[in-house]
């Protein structure tokens, strides 16, 4: 895709969900059927010690419990998926860092599940992922150490051109630390005739009036009815999603351990990627390490 086309479709929703934070998380509130899937695979379960808590540091009682399990969330929204993990591991010490570049969805949501600050940490960092993609770095600088589970929902059919969805996946990847987990969500809205039809209705005007050079499953879509309110919006087919997977594996030495359709009608919308890196890896991502 061309970086002109790519920084115009970045804006425009960078906009929409600057403009329609407060909606837009109203109607995003429950989790996803498809996380609850992912946290009961044997790889994720494994990870989260079946929600059993860890053994505590010496005899103390009070003492922290050890061996946080470090969680990267790139476009967290409103942290939907957060109060969800920490509902779920209710037994683990978590260290969240979440990344998003709007964050005013981040200050619509609520206290993480109630979770005590000993055992759920948490950190914001407002980044444009995909600008840095169209510049041609991997990510920006992300202060986080090597995660043990590293997930992105809801964002992949945000970034313009298939080498950007590509280079995003690795380097999401590459934020592993050995043994740890990776997921992503990628949207098949057109396998949804209402969806689909209104994607075709908006998208060829919209592009021949702007002047966007849409590749092929580049769409735009409105928002509530409105007919002035466009996002962007990328929809995976079965071919891209195979090589996708294929190239990420290659470049950041992980491999694909589960795949899986989930969420909206007929329980399809998104398929599900989960990757795992080999245990003896470092990871190739730059990050600056935790503080204390």
């Amino acid at each position: 895709m061309d970086r002109e086309t790519a920084h115009a479709l970045n804006e425009l929703n960078a906009v929409f969900y600057r403009t329609h934070a407060a909606s837009f998380s109203a109607t995003r509130r429950a989790p996803w059927c498809g996380w609850e899937r992912l946290l009961n695979l044997p790889e994720v379960r494994a990870l989260l010690g079946n929600g059993a808590p860890l053994p505590l540091r010496g005899a103390d009682a009070n003492a922290a419990p050890a061996d946080p399990l470090v969680v990267l969330d790139v476009a967290c929204g409103n942290l939907r998926f957060e109060n969800f993990l920490a509902e779920r591991a209710a037994g683990r010490p978590l260290h969240i860092y979440a990344v998003d570049n709007c964050p005013d969805l981040a200050g619509h949501a609520p206290a993480l599940g109630g979770a005590p600050r000993q055992r759920c940490r948490f950190s914001f960092q407002n980044r444009d992922i995909v600008q840095a993609l169209i510049e041609g770095q991997a990510t920006p600088a992300l202060e986080l150490p090597p995660a043990h589970l590293a997930v992105s929902f809801g964002f992949m059919h945000h970034v313009p051109g298939a080498g950007a969805r590509e280079d995003f996946l690795a380097a999401l990847l590459g934020c592993l630390r050995p043994g740890g987990i990776a997921a992503v969500s990628l949207w098949r809205f057109m396998d949804d005739p209402r969806l689909a039809a209104k994607a075709r209705a908006i998208t060829a005007p919209y592009a021949d009036a702007h002047g966007l050079a849409l590749e092929k499953n580049d769409y735009l879509l409105g928002w509530q009815d409105s007919a002035h309110t466009v996002r962007y919006c990328h929809h995976f087919c079965e071919e891209e999603i195979a090589r996708l997977a294929d190239a990420a594996s290659a470049r950041a030495s992980a491999q694909l351990v589960n795949r899986f359709e989930a969420d909206g009608k007929g329980s399809r919308l998104n398929t599900y990627l989960v990757f795992k890196c080999p245990a003896q890896r470092t990871p190739v991502c730059k990050t600056a390490p935790a503080s204390a």
